[in-house]
């Protein structure tokens, strides 16, 4: 803040919010309530850690809240030491991460899908993944408008 155009001025008319000034949005809340305001589904919260573990039970209350009040969700799939994503066991549970099977990364597009993402941000390695790329058309086509 403050709102910008392309070749960085400042945009007077939204330096303020509500008659006071933009200095007055101090909360996270406050940022997406007037993301939320000045562009309604057009603002974005987005989480960057799309896994097999990121089902709609474990979106953050936060990313949930922002969604119901009328921001659009999108994902960026974890980064595992710059493998591309990285997966866990979800029967053990264990919090070591691995090289995600094309399964579990089929898995992991979907849970973006299931917790009503609009995008899906996914790292160049992975795309460039044969094991991994054929399921990218399939969830495009899942995702939300």
């Amino acid at each position: 803040f403050p709102a910008i155009r392309e070749d960085g001025s400042v945009i007077p008319e939204l330096l303020y919010n509500n008659g006071n000034p933009l200095n007055s949005i101090t909360t996270g809340d406050d940022i997406v309530k007037e993301g939320i305001r000045l562009l309604g589904k057009k603002y974005f919260v987005q989480n960057t850690n799309l896994s097999t573990f990121s089902t709609p039970a474990n979106v953050s209350d936060r990313l949930e809240e922002a969604r119901i009040a009328g921001a659009s969700l999108g994902w960026q799939t974890n980064i595992w030491f710059d493998r591309g994503i990285g997966c866990r066991d979800q029967e053990t549970k264990d919090e070591k991460a691995h090289e995600c099977t094309d399964i579990e990364y089929q898995q992991s597009l979907q849970n973006g899908v299931d917790t009503n993402g609009k995008f899906i941000e996914i790292w160049v390695k992975d795309v460039l993944n044969p094991n991994f790329n054929k399921y990218l058309p399939d969830i495009s086509a899942k995702l939300k408008d």
